[in-house]
């Protein structure tokens, strides 16, 4: 299966303007798929930067529907703090595999030739409109670090689209990758998911990638940040439960689905068949992904050369 062409416009998101429109156009009349990153989604309520990551992806997503002619993405990236060396790395880890990068800055656009070796170029448009908040819906979130997104991770989903109005999926422990536990990057596994999300939730999904915070109580209220609002949380673990908070609702998946990451990797390993464990989407994308074989390698045992002379 032949990847994508994909096109990434990362930009604030604070203020919108009919260029900004047409350049998203532009990108849509070039490539196969859209991503818009939200830079530096866990800002806000400052007067640089008043509108929450959460915020942005919902009102641009809002904006963008029905008028993008491509599967797209608005994707927020953690970034508060981080140089622009930092934040082009952040992007390369945590968005889909793409061939074209569109930025506001050129620091930002040399520090990503420098780290990602992509096409890069600057477009600095002036944003003259704060993007308008939509109508509120009901949400359901699903956090799921999917090493590697399964048939389980989608009944979640499915389950969410029946019962919401719009369905987000964080992919958590963004930061952990190239482990035999975690083989996957945020990116490679937010590229897994995206093709089922379209086909089980068409035009009502959210798609996000984030790291656990030191402190285990501040991660749902961290989400927050650079998340839609939600009412509900998914989930079957006890442990996820605990730390929805107050005024966020909790439901447990209906279906009985025996099926479990630990199970797949094992299968990978071994050489053994895996694909009708996961949605037929993330089957095929998961074949021209490096990740099976990442996965193998990282199996084997450590050769150490000869000590000595």
């Amino acid at each position: 299966m032949k990847a994508p062409r994909r096109a990434i416009y990362a930009l604030d998101g604070q203020r919108w303007s009919a260029g900004h429109d047409a350049l998203v156009d532009a990108l849509a009349e070039d490539y196969e798929e859209i991503v818009v990153a939200i830079l530096k989604a866990d800002e806000g309520f400052t007067a640089a930067q008043p509108l929450t990551g959460g915020q942005r992806v919902e009102r641009l997503t809002a904006r963008l529907r029905g008028r993008v002619g491509r599967p797209f993405c608005v994707l927020p990236i953690k970034g508060a703090g981080l140089t622009a060396a930092q934040l082009a790395v952040r992007l390369g880890l945590y968005a889909p595999a793409f061939e074209a990068l569109v930025v506001e800055d050129e620091a930002l656009a040399a520090a990503a030739r420098w780290a990602l070796g992509c096409r890069v170029r600057v477009e600095a448009l002036e944003g003259v409109e704060a993007l308008a908040a939509g109508p509120r819906v009901a949400r359901g979130l699903f956090i799921a670090r999917a090493q590697p997104f399964h048939a389980g991770h989608a009944a979640f989903v499915a389950q969410m689209a029946e019962e919401q109005d719009e369905v987000i999926v964080l992919v958590a422990m963004a930061n952990a990758s190239h482990g035999l536990r975690d083989p996957a990057t945020a990116g490679e596994r937010v590229e897994m998911i995206w093709p089922a999300l379209e086909r089980i939730a068409p035009g009502r999904h959210f798609l996000a990638a984030a790291p656990w915070v030191d402190h285990d109580a501040a991660n749902v209220p961290d989400l927050r940040l650079i998340l839609p609002d939600f009412g509900t949380l998914y989930t079957n673990s006890p442990s996820t439960k605990a730390l929805a908070g107050p005024g966020v609702a909790v439901r447990a998946l209906k279906a009985s689905v025996e099926v479990s990451g630990t199970e797949i990797r094992r299968r990978i390993i071994a050489g053994e068949p895996f694909e009708a464990m996961l949605p037929p989407e993330t089957a095929r994308v998961m074949g021209r992904l490096p990740v099976a074989e990442r996965l193998r390698a990282l199996a084997q045992p450590e050769r150490r050369g000869q000590e000595g002379g």
